[in-house]
């Protein structure tokens, strides 16, 4: 498993299953699915591998619309920590 050096502490997650979209850096939507949340960070689901230190912008209702950091990423799966409610 990849991840960036630094982010170990976290709250504790919630197994939920929610369908939201991930807009990438370059302005790209890809559909992903939420499995796990709390509020400082999310695990998600996605058809493609989302790079380490990628900035994203991720809604997923009935969630408020969040940006994010990916912290760690593998084929299918990867953590985000959030960086506060989007804009």
């Amino acid at each position: 498993m990849q991840r960036l050096p630094g982010w170990i502490a976290r709250s504790d997650r919630e197994e939920v299953r929610l369908t939201g979209t991930a807009i990438l850096a370059d302005g790209r939507q890809i559909p992903v699915e939420i499995t796990n949340l709390s509020s400082d960070g999310c695990q998600l689901m996605a058809e493609e591998t989302i790079a380490i230190g990628e900035r994203i912008q991720l809604t997923a209702p009935p969630l408020e619309e969040v940006a994010g950091t990916i912290r760690w990423s593998l084929l299918g799966s990867a953590g985000v920590r959030f960086m506060g409610i989007a804009a």
